[in-house]
C-alpha cells in the first residue's frame, strides 16, 4: 500500500480499478468495438503485468502508451490549460495551483518504474511528441495506434464548423455554382463573427492567468466553389484558406437533384434500403457515408496534428462525419447529425466543465418563517458547494408539504447554459402543496400561484431532466407524493429513485448524470424525427417509443443504466393512491398525446404503518439514514437501450421542439 494512504481508500480505489476492468471485458466479450481505452495509473511493473496477463486471457491484446515529460514550460502549459479546470482546484489562485500539482507531479514520480523492453509491447512519447519509441508493436491495429500517436498534439486550439453560403443553384452536385446574393451576406456575417468570437476567447484566456497571444487560425474549404467564395472574405483580412478534396461533398449518384419525394417514385427499392441502412447504403453511381468515412481519413488526422484554430467551411455531409468524429458516435450515427445553414459549431478540446447550481428549500410562512428558498448561483468550485451543503438542515414545517413549487420555479431561473446537457435532482421527504394531502395549510397550492406540473412541463421544454430522490420511509407516509413526483419525472423524462440511507445518494447522483449523457447524445441524433411525429398527433407516445426501441436494438445500441433496488415494489411501504385517481390538474403529458400507463400501482400498507413525516432539526441528509436495516443497491450498468429509456427519449424530444401549452 503508498505511504500516507489509509486501507478503506486503498479498498475503494481497488474496488473501482476492478469495476473498470471489468467494464472493459464486457466491452470486448459484447463485440462493441476492437480497441478499448483504459486510462489508469498503471505505473509499477507489477501491475502492468497483472493487467496484461488478465486480459490476454481474454484474447485481448494489451498496448502500454507511456508520456514521458522533462520540460517544466511542456508540463506548466498543460497544467493551466487542463489540470488547474478540475474540481480539485476549483476556486484555487492559478499560480498556487500550479504548485500543487507540481508537488503531485514529483509525489508520483518517487514510485513510478517506468516501461522496459521485456513488458511487452509498449509506445513511449517523449515531450508530447518531440520523440517516439516502440517496442513489439505487431499486426495492422497496433501499427495505426502508432500512426494516430505521431500526429496527435497537445496544445488547446478552437475548432470551427460551418457549412458553406446559399449558391445560385442548390441541391445540384453536378452544378459547381458560386454563391447567391444571400451567400455572400451570409459569408460576411461569419467573417464578422468568427473574427468576434476569437477576440472573446482570447479575453478568457487572459482571466484564466495564461501567458497568450492570439493562435493562428485556417481556413479549411472544400474545393467545391461555393466553399472558397463563403471563405473568400476572411482571405481578404489575411488569412490562409486550404482547398482540400477530401472535403467535397457526398456523390449522391443517380439521386442528384431529385426531391425525396421523387426519390421514392424513381428508386423505391433503394429508397427502402437507403432507410434501414442510412449508413453503409450507396445509391448507384453514388457514394455512402462509410465511403466518405474512409476519404475523410487523411483530413481527420490532419485535423489532430493541427496546432492553430480552424475553421472548417464545408458540405453538411462532410461536417457530419467530422463532427461525428469529434463527439464520437457510432457510424450509425453519423447520417442524422444535422448542422443548419447559418449555426455555426464551436468545439475547443477541454477536460473538465462541470458546474453545480444548488437549491435549498423549505416551506411558506407561517409554516416556516426562516427562508422559502436559497438559490446558490452555478459554479465549478466544488469546495464552494460542499461548504454550502454543509451548512444546511433538514429543519421546519408543520404541516408536512413544503414549497416544491418554489424550488422548481428557482431552479428554473438559474443561469442555464443552453447548450449543456441540464439535469436536476430533487431531494424530497414531502411533497409540495395542493395536491390533496391531509391537513395541508395551503391545501389550493402555494402562495406564489404557481403550478408545479406547468413548472415541470417547462423544465422540459428547456431541457432539464428532473430526477427524483424520495426519502423513505417519510415520503410513503403521504398519500398522493409518490405518484406525483414520478408524474414529474415522466413528463421530463426522468426517474424516481426511492433512497433508505444517505450513504447510495452520490452513486444515485453520478449514475443519473452518466445515463444522462446517454439520452441527451440519442436525442441529439433522433430527437426532431420523434418530436414530428408526437406533434403530428396520429399515434400515441407508446407507439412511437416501442418502434424506436426496435431501430435501436436493430443497429446494437447500447446506454448506460442506473439500477436502484427498489422498495416500493416489495412493500416495505405504501405508495399512496394510484395513479388514475390522482387528479395532476392536466390529464395529458404532452399535447395532443395520452401517456397510457402513467405510473406503476404500488402495494398499500394499513394507514397505521406509515411512517409520519420526519421534522427535526438534522443535518441534511440523516433522514435518509435512519433505515439502513432495509439495506439498497445502486449499479451502473451497460447494455441494450431499454424500452423505458426509448419512451424518455420521445417524450423529451417532443417537450424540446415546442413549449408546453397550457
Amino acid at each position: 500500500m503508498p505511504e500516507g494512504r489509509s486501507p478503506e481508500t486503498q479498498e475503494l480505489r481497488d474496488k473501482v480499478k476492478k469495476s473498470l476492468e471489468d467494464e472493459v471485458a464486457r466491452f470486448f466479450e459484447e463485440n462493441r468495438g476492437q480497441v478499448a481505452i483504459y486510462d489508469a495509473n498503471n505505473g509499477t511493473r507489477v501491475a502492468r503485468r497483472a493487467l496484461r496477463i488478465k486480459f490476454e486471457a481474454l484474447g485481448v491484446n494489451v498496448v502500454f502508451i507511456e508520456n514521458l515529460c522533462d520540460r517544466e514550460d511542456i508540463v506548466e502549459a498543460n497544467i493551466r490549460s487542463v489540470k488547474i479546470s478540475s474540481p480539485d482546484y476549483a476556486g484555487w489562485d492559478p499560480d498556487e495551483a500550479v504548485k500543487s500539482y507540481m508537488t503531485r507531479i514529483l509525489d508520483h514520480a518517487r514510485s513510478y518504474e517506468t516501461m522496459e523492453t521485456s513488458g511487452g509491447p509498449f509506445v513511449k512519447i517523449f515531450n508530447v511528441g518531440e520523440r517516439i519509441v516502440i517496442n513489439n508493436i505487431q499486426g495492422y491495429l497496433q501499427s495505426r495506434i502508432v500512426f494516430f500517436l505521431m500526429n496527435v498534439h497537445h496544445k488547446k486550439r478552437t475548432i470551427w464548423f460551418a457549412r458553406s453560403g446559399a449558391s445560385t443553384l442548390e441541391h445540384s452536385y453536378k452544378a459547381d455554382s458560386d454563391l447567391s446574393p444571400q451567400g455572400i451576406e451570409y459569408s460576411e456575417r461569419l467573417r464578422d463573427f468568427v473574427v468576434a468570437k476569437r477576440a472573446e476567447l482570447l479575453k478568457e484566456r487572459v482571466a484564466m492567468g495564461e501567458k497568450v497571444s492570439e493562435r493562428r487560425l485556417t481556413i479549411w474549404s472544400s474545393a467545391r466553389r461555393r466553399c472558397l467564395s463563403t471563405a473568400r472574405p476572411m482571405a481578404e483580412l489575411g488569412y490562409k484558406i486550404v482547398e482540400r478534396q477530401q472535403m467535397c461533398e457526398l456523390n449522391p449518384g443517380v439521386i442528384d437533384g431529385l426531391t425525396p419525394q421523387e426519390i421514392k417514385e424513381r428508386y423505391p427499392e433503394e429508397w427502402a434500403k437507403s432507410q434501414k441502412e442510412s449508413y453503409s447504403h450507396r445509391y448507384p453511381r453514388g457514394e455512402s457515408y462509410h465511403d466518405l468515412s474512409i476519404r475523410l481519413e487523411p483530413v481527420i488526422l490532419e485535423l489532430e496534428r493541427e496546432p492553430a484554430d480552424v475553421l472548417l467551411i464545408g458540405h453538411g455531409s462532410v461536417i457530419r462525419c467530422l463532427m461525428s468524429y469529434l463527439q464520437g458516435l457510432t457510424p450509425s450515427e453519423i447520417p442524422n447529425v444535422e448542422l443548419r445553414r447559418g449555426d455555426v459549431v464551436q468545439v475547443t478540446p477541454s477536460a473538465y466543465s462541470l458546474r453545480i447550481g444548488l437549491i435549498a428549500y423549505r416551506d411558506y410562512p407561517p409554516q416556516d418563517n426562516s427562508f422559502i428558498t436559497n438559490s446558490y448561483a452555478f459554479t465549478s468550485n466544488v469546495p464552494e458547494v460542499k461548504e454550502s451543503l454543509r451548512k444546511l438542515y433538514a429543519s421546519g414545517g408543520g404541516d408536512g408539504p413544503e414549497a416544491v413549487t418554489a424550488a422548481l420555479k428557482a431552479t428554473i431561473e438559474l443561469q442555464w447554459r443552453p447548450a449543456a446537457s441540464k439535469m436536476a435532482v430533487l431531494i424530497a421527504d414531502a411533497p409540495p402543496h395542493g395536491i390533496g394531502e391531509y391537513g395541508d395549510g395551503f391545501p389550493q397550492g402555494g402562495p406564489d400561484g404557481e403550478d408545479p406540473i406547468l413548472l415541470t412541463r417547462e423544465m422540459a421544454a428547456k431541457g432539464i431532466t428532473l430526477f427524483v430522490v424520495a426519502c423513505e420511509p417519510a415520503l410513503s407516509g403521504y398519500q398522493y407524493a409518490l405518484d406525483f413526483f414520478r408524474a414529474m419525472t415522466v413528463i421530463s423524462s426522468g426517474i424516481l429513485v426511492p433512497l433508505t440511507t444517505a450513504s447510495l445518494l452520490s452513486h444515485v447522483i453520478v449514475g443519473s448524470a452518466l445515463e444522462q449523457m446517454d439520452m441527451e447524445a440519442l436525442i441529439e441524433e433522433v430527437g426532431l424525427q420523434v418530436a414530428a411525429r408526437v406533434h403530428g398527433g396520429q399515434e400515441s407516445v407508446d407507439d412511437i417509443a416501442q418502434e424506436l426501441h426496435q431501430k435501436l436494438l436493430l443497429r446494437n445500441e447500447s446506454t448506460k443504466q442506473l439500477h436502484v433496488e427498489s422498495i416500493h415494489h416489495l412493500g416495505f411501504f405504501g405508495g399512496g393512491k394510484g395513479s388514475s385517481d390522482l387528479d395532476l390538474r392536466r390529464n395529458t403529458l404532452l399535447p395532443g398525446t395520452i401517456l397510457r400507463t402513467l405510473a406503476p400501482q404500488h402495494i398499500r400498507l394499513p394507514s397505521s404503518h406509515r411512517a409520519p413525516p420526519p421534522r427535526a432539526d438534522t443535518p441534511l441528509g440523516a433522514e435518509l439514514a435512519e433505515e439502513d436495516a432495509l439495506a439498497q443497491s445502486v449499479e451502473l450498468r451497460f447494455g441494450n437501450i431499454s424500452l423505458d429509456q426509448a419512451k424518455r427519449i420521445t417524450i423529451a424530444s417532443a417537450w424540446r421542439s415546442a413549449p408546453p401549452r397550457a
